[in-house]
């Protein structure tokens, strides 16, 4: 599932951080990079001595991206750069994405080898792996194959079993966040909508609109695990349909979600899709959290009794069946 942009394997301990001063140092006899405080780069630009700029990558989100060498191993990397951020001022990405790096490392989790900061801007170095996002591949097929949909919803759902029991929130998935290699699918910017919300206070919110759980937008509840499930929710409705829940005009996604409407069915608009998945998509995407899945595990498993159109257990024999390991029975 897959097309061009970068990754690997993570590593198991935490990524080290590129000193300052090691970074900013520009190899004799080699051009500096251009715009150097807008963090623009050209072909041929060196990050440091250690990085040679090739060309600029398109990533979804904030700050720019770059294919470049590491020419102290001759291997692509992927640097993403963007301006520094003053004392005071809303979360450093780079620093929350280190944060994370430090606390999780799940081969489905997009994590960043080196970060540092250069005069005017910061930059973090990822391995380089050929792929594309999600974003990028459903506005060229519209809907997914079932089975790849669902596929990636599975690995999804693992890391997000695997973080929430770390204590960590996504807090702002959505198709430009997930990147699709031939192996994987790769998570990124995990955490980095609830530090900024936390700059932002009560009664705000930052993230992707069309993705985020009611109780996102009102700003007035603290947030937990089942707004990663609606997020996903929504991301796999429009994986099989085409488009969000509830579209992408953002008034009518306000009055929605504000007014509690009840997601429409999947399975309306595309038949192939099986009557229990719609039925697990449809209770992820609850408006009130408390009817959603307790957890990314009971989501993840009501996704796989559905695929199979098998008649969903209740709570309590799901969890057992899980404890006990009959999940594929």
């Amino acid at each position: 599932m897959a097309r061009d942009s970068g990754m690997d394997d993570a590593p198991d301990e935490p990524p080290p951080r590129i000193p300052e001063e090691g970074g900013a140092r520009v190899p004799p006899n080699r051009r500096p990079p251009t715009a150097l405080g807008a963090g623009t780069f050209e072909p041929a630009d060196w990050l440091g001595d250690r990085y040679l700029i090739e060309r600029r990558l398109e990533w979804p989100g904030a700050g720019n991206a770059y294919l470049a060498k590491d020419v102290s191993n001759d291997r692509p990397v992927v640097i993403r750069v963007f301006p520094a951020t003053s004392a005071g001022s809303e979360p450093s990405p780079v620093g929350c994405a280190m944060g994370v790096a430090a606390r999780l490392a799940h081969p489905s989790l997009l994590r960043a080898l080196e970060a540092g900061e250069v005069k005017h801007f910061e930059f973090m170095v990822f391995p380089y792996a050929p792929g594309e996002w999600l974003w990028h591949r459903l506005q060229r097929e519209r809907q997914l194959p079932v089975p790849d949909a669902l596929e990636v919803a599975r690995q999804v759902n693992d890391l997000l079993v695997y973080a929430h029991a770390s204590g960590l929130i996504h807090g702002d998935l959505s198709p430009a966040c997930l990147y699709l290699t031939p192996d994987r699918v790769l998570v990124a910017d995990f955490g980095l909508a609830l530090s900024r919300q936390q700059d932002l206070g009560a009664g705000h919110f930052c993230g992707t609109l069309p993705y985020l759980s009611p109780e996102r937008i009102r700003g007035r509840q603290p947030v937990d695990p089942r707004a990663d499930i609606y997020a996903l929710g929504a991301i796999l409705h429009e994986m099989l349909t085409g488009a969000p829940p509830f579209g992408l005009l953002s008034h009518e996604i306000f009055a929605a979600k504000d007014s509690g409407h009840l997601p429409p069915s999947a399975r309306q608009v595309r038949a192939a899709v099986p009557r229990g998945v719609d039925a697990a998509i449809r209770r992820a995407l609850a408006p009130d959290r408390d009817d959603r899945f307790a957890d990314a595990a009971a989501f993840a498993l009501a996704l796989e009794w559905g695929a199979s159109d098998r008649e969903q257990p209740g709570p309590f024999v799901a969890r057992l069946r899980a404890l006990l390991g009959l999940d594929q029975a």
